[in-house]
């Protein structure tokens, strides 16, 4: 990033915005509302070679990652065409944002590329905004624009950095969130923030949910971002390396089970709710995946208390409150 300067006052921002679907969507189309000028738009690739080879860095990595990659796929083969609950979906497509725009969209594994970023420095960028883009950006990339890459991370930064972390928030019972608007630096997350708002979260706040009131916050307060950054008026502040904390997600992540409170029990009911698996606890050998909890329905011994799912399903189709009873053979017992 270059040293920061005014604009003068009828000059507007030249963006450069990096998102995929969800977030990304939807912030650009508050981006566009916005008095600046989106030159070039990079989002998700389509290109399914690259795409693989992301896939094998990072699923693959490691032991662990491969170990809970291999668990949600027998979990996907076992779940294959069963009933599901329907959830509203959260985001839009970064292409749906554009529809009435003349900005050009590119291919987000093209960001990197010398040929693209000599291209790019022809553009005076002053400004690159990322929202859930997930392409690792190059020096080269975060040198472009005079007033360097800024993130939005749907996080109190630096509290749950990289991937996951609404869905860490509910597991977690958290009872506040909130989003952070950072530069960007080589690796990812740790930048100074430049902007952070926080919410309370209701009791029952499912991660489907926190995405959409995280997206309306960040959407709400990037207009006044954006003039900040204009107007030279930022104050930074450095992450503190002391409260750091990533979102772990592995093979237990989706286990439900007797040394569990009720509380840590409902918010991984929760934290699931609208993503792509269920929650489960074992009846003999058979898994029953949960997808709610309420007044009546099958009860659940945790360790401190009794819980009862009033949606649940079993052997792929899904059972709600006094049809639960029916199904489950009086011999067996939840462990």
């Amino acid at each position: 990033m270059k040293d920061h300067y005014k604009l003068k006052k009828d000059r507007k921002l030249r963006i450069v915005f990096l998102g995929n679907p969800g977030y990304g969507g939807e912030i650009l189309s508050e981006l566009l509302k916005c008095n600046v000028n989106v030159i070039a738009v990079f989002t998700k690739s389509k290109n399914r070679l690259h795409n693989l080879k992301r896939f094998i860095k990072f699923k693959l990595s490691s032991f662990k990652k491969f170990n809970t990659l291999s668990n949600n796929i027998v979990d996907k083969l076992e779940t294959y065409g069963s009933d599901s609950l329907k959830f509203e979906n959260f985001g839009k497509s970064v292409e749906k944002a554009l529809i009435d725009s003349k900005v050009n969209i590119f291919d987000g594994s093209a960001i990197n590329k010398k040929d693209n970023i000599e291209i790019m420095k022809k553009w005076n960028i002053d400004l690159i905004l990322v929202a859930t883009f997930g392409e690792f950006l190059s020096a080269s990339v975060l040198d472009l624009p005079q007033y360097g890459c800024i993130n939005i991370h749907p996080s109190l930064l630096p509290k749950y950095r990289g991937g996951f972390p609404e869905f860490c928030t509910v597991m977690n019972g958290d009872e506040s969130s909130g989003i952070t608007f950072h530069y960007m630096e080589p690796s990812f997350d740790t930048g100074d923030i430049i902007f952070q708002k926080e919410i309370d979260l209701e009791e029952g706040t499912n991660t489907i949910n926190l995405k959409k009131q995280l997206s309306n916050v960040a959407c709400e307060n990037l207009n006044l971002v954006i003039e900040k950054i204009r107007l030279g008026n930022i104050e930074k502040v450095r992450q503190s390396s002391s409260d750091v904390s990533y979102c772990s997600i592995d093979s237990n992540t989706h286990i439900i089970n007797k040394k569990m409170s009720v509380a840590q029990i409902k918010n991984k009911i929760f934290s699931h709710q609208g993503e792509n698996f269920d929650p489960y606890f074992f009846l003999g050998n058979e898994k029953v995946r949960v997808l709610s909890c309420g007044e009546s329905g099958y009860s659940f011994d945790a360790y401190d208390g009794r819980i009862v799912f009033d949606i649940i399903k079993y052997k792929k189709r899904i059972y709600s409150k006094e049809l639960i009873n029916q199904i489950f053979p009086s011999q067996y017992s939840s462990k």
